[in-house]
């Protein structure tokens, strides 16, 4: 079943103020809660939007709730007008789950990775207002999450025993309690991950301007194999030293390559799901919690 958010949410006027010589109207709305029943053993929701923050827990109930925040924020009243008609958050959902995309303007598909590119070079073509869809939701803690955003509010994850996969590009990604594993990315912003289970399959962090601090339980098995360009790695647990990855050979082009990987490795205990932390500009921590 597909349905479509739009300005049809009940919203009012919140402020008023001016800002670049021109009226800036803010225009905020709530939907109603939404629940989808689910009956797959691994359902799929998937948050995809240019400007808004995501929220997901797991509980312990077979449907999947959301509720939708809607703020709108215009340099005039035709350009409000403007937003309600051109932008909407279109939701699928059905017994695997749901999906919730945002669609506007010169977004030619829901993971275009750069959704004004055709006006950049044109600022007549850039539209005049901002939308934002902040997303509060609950899923079945199987669930396999996929969200992304890249402005307007960090990401927020907890109590998964499914993969996830987050992506943002100005913020944060906060994660707790996944024990599945998966793929945190953001581009400015720290990822912080509270583990108090640790996870059974392969954790991949990445940033560029950001540290990655990751609190693991007692008992911590595990691989890391970690890479910092700029920054200091630091470990709570008792590790040793991996020996490093072999080049890979690339025979592209007729050309024969060899890659290196510039990430080190390093083992807590026993060793285990090999995690790999990465950052540009940042630190690296691995810290023990309860310590």
């Amino acid at each position: 079943m597909r349905a479509f958010l739009t300005a049809a949410i009940a919203s009012s006027v919140v402020g008023l103020s001016c800002a670049g010589g021109g009226q800036v109207a803010a225009q905020s709305g709530e939907s109603t809660v939404r629940r989808v029943a689910v009956t797959a053993a691994t359902p799929v929701f998937t948050v995809d939007l240019v400007h808004g923050a995501i929220t997901v827990a797991g509980h312990d109930a077979p449907y999947i709730e959301f509720v939708v925040t809607r703020t709108t924020s215009a340099k005039t009243d035709a350009d409000r007008a403007a937003a309600d008609r051109e932008v909407r958050l279109d939701v699928v959902e059905g017994p695997e789950g749901a999906t919730l995309c945002a669609s506007m303007p010169y977004r030619e598909r829901c993971d275009d990775p750069d959704p004004w590119r055709r006006g950049r070079d044109r600022d007549d073509q850039r539209p005049g207002y901002t939308v934002s869809f902040d997303v509060v939701a609950k899923v079945p803690r199987t669930t396999r999450v996929v969200v992304k955003t890249i402005d307007g509010g960090p990401l927020r994850i907890s109590d998964l025993d499914g993969p996830v996969d987050a992506r943002h590009v100005n913020g944060g990604i906060d994660a707790a309690g996944l024990t599945q594993g998966g793929r945190l990315r953001t581009v400015n912003g720290d990822v912080r991950l509270t583990l108090p289970t640790n996870p059974r399959a392969p954790l991949s962090v990445e940033t560029v301007n950001g540290d990655v601090v990751a609190q693991f339980a007692a008992g911590l098995s595990a691989d890391f194999w970690i890479a910092s360009a700029f920054g200091r790695v630091f470990s709570e647990f008792d590790v040793t030293r991996l020996a490093p990855m072999a080049p890979v050979a690339d025979r592209s082009d007729g050309h024969l390559r060899y890659r290196f990987d510039r990430a080190f490795g390093i083992r807590v205990g026993q060793g285990g799901p090999a995690h790999r932390f990465t950052t540009l500009n940042g630190d690296i921590c691995i810290v023990a919690r309860g310590q």
